[in-house]
């Protein structure tokens, strides 16, 4: 596994992956990009500083509007279309789709979301059968990890593609060391249907916390990616946050602090 990032321009961004044509970047200055939400007062301003920066059209933009779930659709040349004429954000004009994850071929569309502790994944390959790259922008927070949206998109992409070299990149998300939840009804159902969560969890009088970018690593390796095809960028939310980098809704609920998002940009040149 690789472990680490560059930064440029107050972002933070993969080598690996600008190097396989894929465009890539997460906001990482709160005191420069502040919240990234697209229905922030100063959103419009924010993004088209953003997108000339990096020479993005920011009519092309697709805002994925994730509800912590487990859906993951195509993106192609026939829906593309149809999301552009009825799904444009009010505000801030963004095509969105309301999915927890996208994968496609198409270039020079950016895939943005909006993460403010849970994980963002990229994976890549080629399609043999058109010698295609394609991406996925999937969120993957607590709930969308326990129902596997991971592998959920993974088969999703062995079914429809022929892919080869796949290589999977996760973005920040918060460590276990902060991040602890009540253990409701619907928590308990799902750790008792994948034991092999214990593994990721530590539980602790109705409260656990968890690891949700070793669980990450652990399936894909166990879904035949090897280790070494697996990114991670060795930061946490949380610590992030305290630092002024990325914002985390865990450590501004244990500050006493409004919710703010950072943001995760996928482009496939």
């Amino acid at each position: 596994m690789h472990t680490g990032f560059k930064e440029k321009n107050n972002l933070g961004f993969f080598t690996e992956l600008e190097e396989l044509g894929v465009k890539n970047f997460f906001t990482y200055d709160n005191s420069i990009w502040g919240h990234m939400g697209i229905s922030s007062e100063d959103a419009n301003e924010k993004y088209k500083k953003l997108f000339d920066l990096l020479e993005i059209n920011l009519s092309e933009v697709i805002y994925i509007g994730s509800s912590h779930n487990n859906e993951v659709q195509f993106l192609d040349e026939n829906n593309l279309p149809i999301y552009q004429a009825f799904n444009r954000h009010d505000k801030s004009g963004f095509v969105v789709i309301n999915t927890d994850g996208l994968i496609t071929k198409l270039t020079n569309i950016p895939l943005i979301i909006t993460p403010a502790d849970c994980a963002i994944i990229c994976i890549t390959g080629v399609d043999k059968k058109d010698g295609k790259r394609f991406i996925t922008n999937l969120h993957a927070g607590i709930y969308g990890t326990m129902l596997k949206i991971h592998t959920i998109a993974l088969k999703l992409i062995r079914d429809n593609y022929e892919a080869s070299d796949m290589k999977v990149f996760i973005f920040p998300s918060v460590s276990s060391n902060y991040y602890k939840k009540s253990l409701d009804d619907k928590l308990r159902g799902r750790l008792a249907k994948d034991p092999h969560w214990a593994d990721f969890t530590n539980i602790e009088k109705d409260m656990f916390s968890m690891d949700i970018e070793r669980k990450l690593v652990s399936d894909f390796k166990n879904e035949g990616i090897d280790e070494g095809s697996i990114f991670v960028t060795g930061v946490n939310t949380y610590d992030e946050q305290e630092k002024g980098r990325l914002f985390s809704a865990t450590y501004a609920k244990a500050h006493d602090l409004p919710k703010r998002n950072f943001a995760v940009g996928l482009t496939l040149k």
